[in-house]
């Protein structure tokens, strides 16, 4: 055995990087010790990230070790990056197409040379992985000059030797000419395998302390197009080897991207340096790299949701907002481990971060000046008339005797005049301020209208009985349908069929809706309106300032908006006016999309059908003052037609019932609250 080759066997028999004795089956995990410096580890890695992958801090002999649990994986390579010295060449016997039998690859081949020389192969390979590697290489080597890699892959496995290997028969010289071969033999069926095998050649050359043949293996693997980690890692010894400083840092940036493992494989790098005190400047440098690389991407991140970075306390949410914040702004200065987890896991730290902070939501309520809006309001004039009051009555022999009296007239008549709208802003934040939704609602005044459609109306449904109804309070309504948008921000799930940010949530039931309502109200801190049990929705406080749904007579004063025809827009709707009877294809859309009607509203023709809490039956007749039915209850209103709905079902009148139970991609719901003359 040549001097390199015994001082190799040595190193393995040591087996000083193994916690315990080395597993009898290459199959079993390892439990592998890695020693860092104090000062490395400082600048590699924090005892919190390493617990976090499950790698523990143990007493060694000098000091103290990194243990790690390896185990192999289907690709053949360890799970996490460790030291090629105690099980690469273990964990390449594992390898798919190593262990794959003669009538797999060429069924039906015969008693050919070919398939005698297979057979020695299996043959080689089962004394090899019962622990007969002496028999194993007698074997291969007795095959001779074969076009087959298996065999010169398993020679050079053999021949480089592993831990718990039979270190006797290790010559590095042959195991690289094996290791080569077998690339050669390979490339034409499988790059990844050629791949491997030019890196167990690098090794071996490495090993040899002859960097630049390692290199050129390294070249040569990067001709076939198929990186791998562990290459990159043995052509950085080799490039530090041969003082290409450059070269071996920007290897080592690019293997620390592929497996943050590596990092803890630095000090193996210490040895190849012409100067070891330059480790720290090494470091440095790779950590400034790294930093740069990674930083845009964390920073895309946190874009999403900027405010998790300003989370306080220190609970796992805020801490892994913080986490992301401080890579963007002092990534520079973390461990490289560090580093390299949080950018691995920025999308779970941020989904973590998000969690956290919506568990604690809060809904605000904003005022402003909307546009202006036309309405009709009672004008009241009074003036002043003069008239004659007879107090005696003219006789025969008498003149009449009279008296001019001063008195009021009061006149009243509608007048159209232009106000500024009232708008009600709802936000829901999360605890880091965070505006995750906004529904915006409109503030609808007192008055008295005409509900129901005319007795000679062509359209005019039976339950459309025309009555005065006065509404004595003011309310504000959503300016829209219920948005998913707004609907997850506080839900935290979208049941719709058709998904959009901007369109109308739908397939929602009444208890849907209504407990929707409650989870608003007790998010701004209102009294919640509604008690709802398993068969029915209690409308139990009324007049107290919660959100809830339209009732049936506020629904359609509000669509009306003044007007009296037979849709808000006149007599005719066309597609220029709403979605409906599939004029913008099957599905809804946005809520922006159409004119709103003269008090602001949009899409109260169309998009989605529209949850009222009343009730369905016949209306009363005379005059009415604020009028709910709550004594039916088997169906609830629903208003204002939908995307699949003929025009006629979408008139200001049209009255529509489904179960409470019912949920379809044709459904929703306005959400509206008291106005008190206290608001804003």
């Amino acid at each position: 055995m040549d001097p390199k080759s015994t001082k190799w066997a040595a190193f393995l028999e040591d087996a000083s990087f193994l916690s315990g004795s080395a597993p009898l089956s290459p199959r079993e995990p390892l439990r592998v010790l890695h020693r860092v410096s104090p000062d490395a580890r400082r600048a590699l890695c924090s005892d919190a990230a390493l617990q976090r992958d499950g790698i523990r801090t143990v007493a060694g002999e000098d000091g103290e070790a990194l243990e790690m649990l390896v185990t192999p994986c289907p690709g053949g390579l360890w799970e996490i990056g460790a030291s090629f010295h105690w099980g690469y060449s273990r964990a390449l016997f594992m390898l798919g197409p190593m262990q794959m039998r003669r009538e797999a690859i060429a069924p039906g081949v015969g008693e050919t040379e070919w398939a005698a020389t297979f057979d020695t192969f299996e043959e080689a390979r089962e004394a090899f992985a019962s622990g007969g590697y002496h028999e194993a290489l007698e074997l291969l080597e007795g095959l001779g000059a074969v076009e087959e890699w298996r065999v010169h892959f398993l020679l050079g496995l053999l021949r480089l030797g592993f831990a718990g290997g039979l270190h006797a028969i290790i010559d590095l010289e042959r195991a690289e000419e094996a290791f080569r071969t077998a690339a050669r033999y390979s490339q034409a069926h499988d790059r990844t395998i050629a791949t491997q095998a030019l890196t167990a050649a690098a090794v071996c050359a490495n090993l040899l302390g002859s960097p630049g043949r390692a290199l050129g293996y390294a070249e040569a693997a990067a001709r076939l197009g198929e990186l791998l980690a562990e290459m990159e890692f043995v052509a950085a010894q080799a490039a530090f080897q041969q003082g290409e400083l450059d070269s071996a840092t920007a290897r080592l940036s690019q293997v620390l991207k592929m497996d943050r493992g590596y990092v803890i494989r630095l000090g193996e790098v210490e040895r190849w340096m012409a100067d070891p005190e330059g480790a720290s400047s090494l470091y440095a440098t790779v950590g400034l790299k790294l930093w740069e690389a990674l930083r845009l991407d964390v920073a895309t991140t946190l874009q999403s949701a900027p405010g998790v970075a300003r989370l306080e306390g220190t609970g796992e949410p805020a801490i892994a907002g913080r986490r992301l914040a401080t890579l963007v702004t002092h990534g520079a200065k973390l461990p490289l481990y560090d580093m390299l987890q949080t950018h691995a896991r920025r999308d779970e730290l941020l989904a973590l971060a998000l969690e956290g902070a919506s568990a604690t939501r809060i809904s605000r309520s904003r005022f402003s000046q909307g546009p202006e809006v036309a309405r009709m309001e009672i004008k009241t004039t009074e003036r002043q008339v003069r008239e004659k009051v007879i107090k005696r009555e003219a006789s025969l022999f008498r003149k009449e005797e009279v008296e001019w009296v001063t008195k009021t007239q009061k006149r009243t008549e509608s007048v159209l005049v232009k106000r500024p709208s009232r708008l009600r802003h709802v936000e829901i934040q999360d605890a880091a301020g965070q505006i995750l939704g906004v529904q915006t609602l409109v503030r609808i005044p007192r008055g008295t209208f005409t509900m129901g459609s005319p007795p000679d109306s062509a359209l005019r449904g039976d339950d459309e009985l025309r009555h005065d109804v006065t509404l004595t309070k003011p309310f504000y309504v959503g300016q829209a349908p219920v948005t998913q948008g707004f609907w997850v921000a506080i839900q935290n799930h979208n049941p719709s069929f058709f998904q959009g940010e901007k369109l109308p949530v739908e397939q929602i039931s009444f208890f849907d809706a209504a407990r929707f309502c409650n989870a608003l109200s007790e998010m701004e801190n209102l009294t919640p309106v509604y008690e709802i049990n398993d068969t029915e929705v209690l409308w139990v406080h009324r007049g107290q300032a919660g959100y809830r749904m339209l009732t049936e007579a506020e629904w359609e004063y509000a669509c009306r908006a003044d007007t009296q025809t037979t849709y808000f827009c006149g007599e005719e709707l066309t597609k220029v006016h709403a979605t409906f009877g599939r004029n913008q294809g099957a599905r809804t859309t946005n809520w922006d999309l159409f004119q709103p009607n003269p008090w602001g509203l949009y899409d109260v023709h169309g998009n989605v059908w529209e949850w009222c809490f009343d009730g369905y039956g016949r209306y009363e007749t005379g005059d009415v003052m604020d009028p709910v039915n709550d004594r039916d209850v088997e169906a609830r209103v629903a208003r204002g037609g939908s995307w699949a709905s003929e025009n006629s079902e979408c008139r200001s009148a049209t009255r529509n019932s489904y179960s409470p139970w019912h949920h379809h991609n044709n459904v929703g719901f306005r959400i509206a609250i008291d106005a008190t003359d206290e608001d804003p």
